[in-house]
């Protein structure tokens, strides 16, 4: 609140509003482009979304449950969406257990997710089905050279040459959901899929308090998980998530931790691009998580804004001070 930004501290009403005025002894001159911002934090979406209808908002961030598609089609030109950051996964203990052994069963989990059910229809398009790595389209080397589309044919054949078939001899695959997002459709759409390869499953719900910890217990086998990159570079993603077994997945190959620590010395764009093609061709082939979906930014702007630009890690990312609003 004290310091040399566009904008000045003026109120905050915790849970309520906070308001921002513009700086008037600014360093960069002719900014900020607006007076001032109010934030406004509702309770229920639903009351944000009928302030947006009645025009007491000039945007709106995130949107009613189950209300996507209706908010598309009401609303029209004001919808805006681009790629996001994000990846929603979901990982493999690498390090011990049944599934670090077993890749062919890794290969057939993955082969029984219907991304494009899940996120497309149920999800009314919320994110982007995950059809292709561990990395979002935007990224560079974001198309692995092994992928796993839905396809429960292929699937029951994984499990019976891994000796397996129709899912005989296999142990319960017990799965650990966080509980705030444990309802999305693609869990029950993943459920069914394993479920029609006589796969049994088990899951285990759990709040933020524990669950983090439980995921590298080493008796966890699988779980729902999450990244956000700041930038659109592989490198936050694999160092974090891959590098020397960091990740949740406690995935530690040599080979690739040596091709990261090239990447990370290499200053030629396209040798470095290389580079992490070669990793995620590597982690793909090895199955060690299955890719769900990439985010979408979305949100609802009036047509008198101009300026509004976010970045890929969400609306928050914006520049305000560049927003301009003209007649309402």
């Amino acid at each position: 609140p004290v310091g040399t930004g566009p904008y000045q501290f003026v109120e905050w009403r915790r849970q309520d509003t906070l308001i921002l005025e513009a700086n008037p002894d600014y360093y960069m001159e002719g900014l900020p482009m607006n007076a001032g911002i109010r934030f406004i934090n509702y309770g229920d979406e639903n009351t944000a979304l009928l302030d947006y209808r009645e025009g007491n908002l000039d945007f709106l961030f995130s949107f009613p449950s189950g209300q996507r598609q209706v908010i598309i089609d009401e609303f029209g030109d004001e919808f805006n969406e681009q790629p996001g950051l994000h990846i929603r996964y979901w990982g493999f203990n690498m390090e011990t257990g049944f599934l670090s052994e077993q890749p062919l069963v890794r290969r057939a989990l993955a082969h029984a997710l219907d991304r494009a059910t899940s996120w497309d229809i149920l999800a009314e398009g919320a994110r982007f089905p995950a059809d292709l790595g561990f990395l979002p389209p935007s990224f560079p080397s974001s198309t692995p050279a092994t992928t796993y589309p839905y396809d429960l044919e292929l699937a029951a054949q994984l499990l019976e040459e891994a000796g397996f078939p129709g899912g005989e001899g296999l142990p319960v695959m017990k799965i650990h959901l966080l509980e705030v997002i444990s309802d999305e459709a693609q869990v029950v759409v993943w459920q069914q899929g394993l479920e029609s390869l006589g796969v049994e499953v088990e899951f285990i719900v759990e709040d933020g308090g524990t669950y983090w910890d439980s995921i590298v217990e080493d008796d966890a086998m699988i779980f729902q998980n999450g990244w956000a990159a700041g930038i659109p570079d592989p490198s936050d993603v694999f160092d974090f998530l891959i590098y020397q077994g960091s990740g949740s997945m406690r995935y530690d190959n040599p080979e690739v931790n040596d091709l990261l620590d090239q990447a990370r010395a290499e200053l030629d764009a396209d040798v470095r691009e290389g580079l992490y093609q070669q990793v995620h061709d590597i982690i793909m082939e090895d199955t060690i998580v299955i890719p769900s979906a990439y985010s979408k930014v979305s949100w609802l702007q009036k047509p008198y804004v101009d300026g509004f630009v976010p970045g890929g890690g969400g609306t928050y990312t914006a520049p305000m001070w560049n927003v301009t609003l003209g007649d309402m």
